[in-house]
């Protein structure tokens, strides 16, 4: 049998599918399409020949080339059998695995992906593509399907970033010759020039935030610029009003209905900042209002 062969779908009257035996193949050249067949070796679980078979071709051309191809990749050893596995069958499977090894990931941003996996890419054509064909023009054309859409640039930014993290561990995995949502075009995220309050508004702010129970803590918040998952996750062993400062050792973020407890990001997160005379007093004036509340409260407290 040759290399390349053209063969069809016809059937005979039992149903028995024709293949390269059907009469209009020699009687019209654009009849069924091309296939080729390449040895590749044996394989070591059978101790039987290897075969590969692909067809579909348009042109005797093609699918020569197509052997060619293929046949370059098992003399290196890194051919890989097509599979029917979908992307989103893929990211789904992916994204315990992505939280547990390496660095893993925290609770709030495994949860973003999860949102970005189940909303954007598992329910969309690319989603529903098998992994094993999916080119860099399919991902640029999903991009500007989400920008069509409206969605922001920041958004659009990190539903790739989900694929491009999904797809380049499928590449090491060997799963994919390479990740195809690497080098594209995203859109830019436009910048705000940063308008810090005015004086009078700051003292606004606090007049009426310090009218609420947890007004200290704004105080804090704005005299020491800390994030919010550092100002709820910070904790009186922190705090050295002696010294003046406050040591940042964690953050508290809200992922879904669970308060996470984790430490910062990053070492200029991991930081010491300096007290100035209003967070001093503000943090003493809570002391002394917990205190207050922790023998009117008691065991509730």
């Amino acid at each position: 049998m040759a290399d390349t062969y053209r063969r069809c779908g016809c059937r005979d009257e039992n149903g028995k599918l024709l293949g390269m035996h059907c009469a209009k193949l020699s009687a019209d050249p654009k009849h069924g399409t091309w296939t080729y067949r390449l040895e590749a070796g044996i394989d070591p679980k059978t101790g039987k020949r290897h075969q590969i078979r692909r067809g579909g071709f348009a042109t005797k051309r093609d699918a020569q080339q197509a052997r060619n191809d293929d046949a370059a990749k098992v003399g290196k050893g890194t051919y890989r059998a097509p599979s029917k596995e979908t992307l989103g069958e893929y990211i789904v499977a992916w994204l315990p695995r992505r939280k547990r090894n390496g660095n893993g990931l925290k609770a709030t941003t495994a949860r973003m992906y999860g949102r970005y996996i189940d909303a954007d890419i598992v329910p969309t054509a690319l989603g529903r593509m098998r992994l094993t064909e999916i080119r860099r023009y399919h991902v640029a054309a999903y991009v500007e399907d989400l920008v069509a859409a409206g969605r922001g640039a920041t958004t659009v930014r990190r539903i790739v970033a989900v694929l491009q993290s999904a797809l380049r561990d499928a590449a090491n995995e060997q799963k994919i010759d390479d990740n195809p949502a690497r080098g594209l075009r995203l859109p830019t995220v436009a910048r705000e020039e940063f308008q810090p309050w005015e004086p009078e508004q700051i003292g606004h702010f606090l007049d009426v935030a310090n009218t609420h129970r947890l007004g200290e803590l704004f105080t804090v918040a704005v005299f020491t610029g800390m994030r919010r998952g550092e100002l709820v996750g910070f904790r009186w062993e922190d705090v050295n009003l002696l010294r003046r400062e406050i040591t940042v050792r964690h953050t508290r973020v809200q992922a879904g209905k669970t308060v996470v407890e984790t430490s910062p990001k990053s070492r200029a997160g991991r930081r010491i900042i300096e007290l100035d005379d209003a967070t001093v007093s503000a943090l003493l004036s809570w002391q002394i209002k917990q205190s207050s509340e922790r023998d009117e409260w008691g065991s509730a407290w």
